[in-house]
């Protein structure tokens, strides 16, 4: 079977529709929102921003731009949008599956925008089975539902930290901490304590990458604290590339140890040599460049792609058709039309991390957006049809003055725990990340009857 896919562009936009009903996420926060605001001198004199930061630099997580409250999420859509990312996951796992068995490993990889020399960095086994499988499902609030824009896979996907900042304020102001699904990193401690059964394993290693750590980016420390005292209190450490103790390395000096690791591949712009060695060492990798093929942006593509339907059952592909903004991978027979309509279209490099290199046709002049297209290889990029998200008013800092920003919801999925929703905000772009300036919290999962109580108790 074929992966690539030569789409009439217009006619499968406009069979795409939303089945849910609009979104609450918007409308669920708009008292929430107000109440924070009448707040804002309670939260000042308790610091409960102050009592979060102080968090996040315990974790050097300074590239996090913190909005001033934490929010909300309607539990019975979280519960409906937790079914459909199963779903998801399900689908792409079984054409994972079809094409591990019907192609070759170096075209899967090159088909994913991937160098086929990181092959023998991959998992095919874990690649398969998904045992330590964590995703993070980014959702886009819509006016008529959600829609699906990417899936992360990484045992240390960003953002998890978020819960915990949401409990710290909750406590520092004196309010109730709803912790419906739990902590990402509960959840990765239960994944771990599971697989860790059949896996002859005596170390955990928190690996960190210097040149992703510099970035700002959260080092494993919070993950750490979860993870104390595991399999009877197996030693848990913490390291880089530079601390990494030299003892380990050599051929089966590894082995027993049970790398997590806190980088994608792209991050490691300096030392390559250094992760050569510690995977030559015969150490594990709970997720291993497995977790960047599942994340090319390609499987939205894949997914989109009817004639792998056969493949799945009718809840995998209601997920898809009502969830996925169609998207169709680039190549010379699309990329004409494809650009004329550029402003239909969301293009994005299939290998690509942090909202780089994502670009919103509508922004960019067709000339220009062609030469950026080309300039990196049209092939390896897909397009995927935009959506306008709905909106939501709420301040970005401590001056609690609201405006209108663009929101992007985190579902994390270990294997298929739920926890949620990491939240990021940007006013100006629509592309929504640390970079382009996003704010960030999470948006705690509650019933209608914890919301009231939360309300009652602001305004106690």
């Amino acid at each position: 079977m074929a992966i690539h896919h030569r789409p009439s562009i217009s006619g499968d936009i406009s069979k795409q529709h939303s089945i849910d009903q609009a979104t609450m996420f918007e409308s669920f926060n708009k008292d929430v929102v107000d109440a924070f605001a009448r707040n804002k001198r309670r939260l000042t004199k308790n610091a409960a921003s102050r009592q979060v930061r102080a968090l996040l630099d315990e974790v050097s997580a300074s590239a996090f731009k913190l909005l001033p409250h934490p929010f909300l999420f309607p539990a019975d859509e979280f519960e409906m949008l937790a079914r459909r990312a199963r779903a998801l996951l399900r689908a792409q796992n079984k054409i994972v599956r079809h094409l591990c068995r019907h192609r070759p490993r170096a075209d899967l990889l090159a088909q994913c925008s991937l160098n086929p020399a990181l092959a023998r960095y991959v998992d095919w086994d874990e690649l398969e089975a998904g045992r330590r499988r964590v995703a993070r499902v980014d959702i886009l609030p819509l006016p008529d539902g959600y829609a699906v824009c990417e899936l992360n896979f990484s045992a240390a996907v960003g953002g998890a930290e978020l819960f915990d900042c949401h409990r710290r304020f909750m406590q520092a102001s004196g309010w109730p901490a709803f912790e419906r699904g739990g902590s990402p990193y509960a959840n990765l401690r239960a994944l771990y304590e599971d697989t860790l059964r059949s896996m002859e394993i005596d170390r955990i290693v928190l690996l960190d990458w210097s040149s992703h750590a510099a970035r700002g980016y959260a080092t494993p420390e919070l993950a750490r604290r979860y993870l104390a005292g595991i399999a009877n209190g197996m030693p848990v450490d913490v390291h880089t590339e530079l601390t990494y103790p030299s003892k380990w390395l050599g051929n089966g000096r590894g082995k027993g140890i049970l790398i997590h690791r806190n980088f994608v591949y792209d991050d490691v712009t300096v030392n390559a040599d250094r992760f050569d060695a510690i995977h030559r060492s015969g150490a594990t990798f709970s997720n291993g460049l497995e977790a960047e093929l599942l994340m090319s942006k390609a499987w939205l593509a894949l997914l989109c792609d009817a004639r792998f339907h056969p493949l799945l059952d009718e809840d995998e592909i209601a997920a898809i058709r009502n969830h996925v903004p169609h998207t169709f991978r680039l190549d010379e027979g699309t990329f004409a039309e494809a650009l004329a309509h550029k402003d239909e279209w969301v293009f994005k490099l299939n290998v690509s991390y942090g909202g780089v290199d994502v670009l919103i046709g509508k922004d960019h002049p067709a000339d220009a957006l062609a030469d950026r297209l080309r300039r990196q290889g049209i092939a390896n990029w897909i397009c995927q049809a935009f959506r306008a998200v709905q909106t939501i008013r709420h301040p970005f800092d401590d001056t609690f003055v609201a405006a209108e920003h663009k929101p992007v919801l985190g579902m994390y999925l270990h294997r298929d725990d739920a926890s949620g929703m990491a939240l990021r905000s940007n006013r100006f772009s629509s592309v929504v990340n640390a970079g382009s300036g996003a704010g960030v919290h999470w948006a705690a999962v509650v019933t209608e009857a914890e919301k009231a109580a939360l309300l009652a108790a602001m305004d106690g």
